[in-house]
């Protein structure tokens, strides 16, 4: 076989791939479990009309929606109802930090991670005298520095500024 024939035969095959992976990617109506279709009922009428990509982020939204417990499904509404509350602003100030957290090395977000828990372990109370600390240490940065420099102040989340809380703690 010469070696056009060989870049011709390899074109065809990196095609038929491609056109196979297209046809995974964007499921027809007909493709759809019945719990699928159920779910996506309202889309039904203009299916076959929406974007590709609009269609597998659905297909593969209900496939995660169907393999839910009730649990996860009420709070998969509720933090939805909330994201439906936000301003435009508002989203796009979350979206923009859920891009900067990604950009943030594996072991970076393991240690926001940890604080996170660490946080919605805490007493209502004592998140709230944090959350105080917090505005008040925007009216007077130096406060912050002076009330966190000691090293068991390190540890403590209400000490966890941006110089803190990339470093790690003695």
């Amino acid at each position: 076989m010469s070696r056009m024939a060989t870049i011709r035969m390899a074109l065809i095959v990196v095609m038929a791939m491609l056109c196979v992976t297209a046809a995974q990617a964007a499921p027809r109506w007909s493709e759809l479990s019945g719990e699928q279709r159920q779910l996506l009922k309202g889309f039904e009428p203009k299916w076959e009309q929406l974007p590709e990509q609009r269609r597998e982020k659905l297909a593969r939204g209900a496939a995660r929606w169907s393999a839910m417990t009730p649990e996860q499904r009420d709070r998969a509404r509720t933090r939805f109802q909330r994201w439906q509350k936000l301003s435009p602003e508002q989203r796009d100030r979350l979206r923009a930090q859920r891009d900067e957290f990604r950009k943030l090395p594996a072991e970076q977000q393991q240690r926001v991670r940890e604080r996170l828990r660490e946080w919605r372990a805490l007493p209502p109370v004592e998140r709230s005298r944090i959350r105080q600390r917090f505005r008040d240490y925007r009216a007077d940065p130096e406060a912050f520095e002076r009330d966190c420099a000691s090293k068991n102040a390190q540890r403590r989340l209400d000490c966890l500024g941006p110089s803190r809380a990339a470093k790690p703690s003695r």
